[in-house]
């Protein structure tokens, strides 16, 4: 199989294509081959700067493990105190000990998350240097030279800084899900054993639920892609970018409509106007919670014009969730 046939495979678009090549190839097989040539063009234009999935993954590994060995903590010192002590008192005991020690750590973990975050950095830099070479392969050498000289330590530096604080809050955030779950242990008016039961199995979740890592993970992974394409852009004379969505179920509403807004209708972002992407929240694309969309930056021919998107094109759209 070809490579652009696996890629024609991965989305219901390129399988209509693929299928409607196929019927005119015996008739036009150089049209056939332009089709699918043309689509592939695009569809790699559309993967340019869009955060690599397996540098996600591998962030998101290293938070399991700090997750892991917070839980481990948790069911270790649950097991060994009298838990069903029917006045509670040993268990807020323990929660005591457990938000305790969830705050030294919280110190304690900070080289781990500081390794971990400059290791995904280092990932996240190369690979979208990669991608601005092989952007300036086709505009010159001038704009080579100003993407490598790109000034990055300060932003890299926030964002590290942001992120660090964002894994240190792990163990408080699990402490205080104990605190939740025993307060409602020693609440609720059922029977006790089956209240103890109920404790025993969310203490256990705990460890399991691996939503936080998941977000941290998915959302800082791309705001690091993405902030890097926007500061090496405006370095490079780009006025603004192309809002590039992933068309599939999880999309937001409102981000497959800036796509449309920019794809379809051919307008441009302008770097400094941030769209209402979420309601009350103003980021570009890949900088907010879960966003798993992408900027294409524009760099306009001299005497092309460009027709930028207003304030009010890119303020939320109440009515598509509805």
């Amino acid at each position: 199989m070809t490579r652009t046939n696996v890629a024609l495979r991965r989305t219901p678009e390129g399988r209509r294509l693929l299928r409607a090549a196929r019927r005119y190839k015996e008739d036009s097989p150089q049209r056939a081959a332009l089709a699918l040539d043309d689509w592939f063009d695009k569809a790699k234009a559309r993967e340019t700067f869009a955060t690599s999935l397996a540098t996600e993954k591998r962030f998101a590994t290293q938070l399991f493990k700090l997750v892991k060995h917070v839980a481990d903590f948790i069911m270790t010192t649950f097991d060994t105190q009298d838990s069903q002590q029917t006045d509670g008192s040993s268990l807020w005991e323990w929660v005591n000990t457990v938000s305790e020690w969830a705050e030294r750590y919280s110190e304690i973990v900070e080289p781990w998350a500081q390794a971990a975050v400059v290791a995904m950095h280092k990932r996240i830099e190369k690979a979208n240097a990669d991608d601005w070479k092989r952007m300036s392969v086709l505009m010159g050498r001038a704009l080579h030279e100003e993407i490598a000289n790109t000034p990055l330590s300060s932003v890299l530096g926030q964002l590290r800084s942001d992120q660090i604080n964002l894994i240190k809050d792990i163990p408080p955030y699990l402490a205080q899900r104990v605190w939740n779950a025993v307060y409602k242990y020693t609440t609720e008016g059922i029977e006790t054993s089956k209240r103890y039961d109920a404790l025993v199995n969310e203490l256990r979740h705990i460890g399991l639920d691996r939503a936080k890592a998941v977000l941290i993970a998915r959302t800082e992974t791309s705001r690091t892609s993405s902030v890097l394409t926007e500061v090496r852009a405006q370095n490079a004379g780009s006025p603004g970018y192309r809002w590039q969505c992933v068309h599939d179920g999880r999309a937001r509403p409102m981000h497959r409509y800036l796509d449309d807004l920019c794809n379809r209708q051919g307008k441009v972002i302008p770097w400094g106007l941030r769209p209402e992407c979420d309601k009350g929240h103003y980021s570009h694309a890949g900088q907010i919670w879960n966003c798993r969309c992408h900027e294409a930056p524009v760099f306009p021919l001299p005497g092309e014009e460009i027709v930028f998107a207003t304030a009010d094109e890119l303020a939320y759209r109440e009515f598509l969730n509805a």
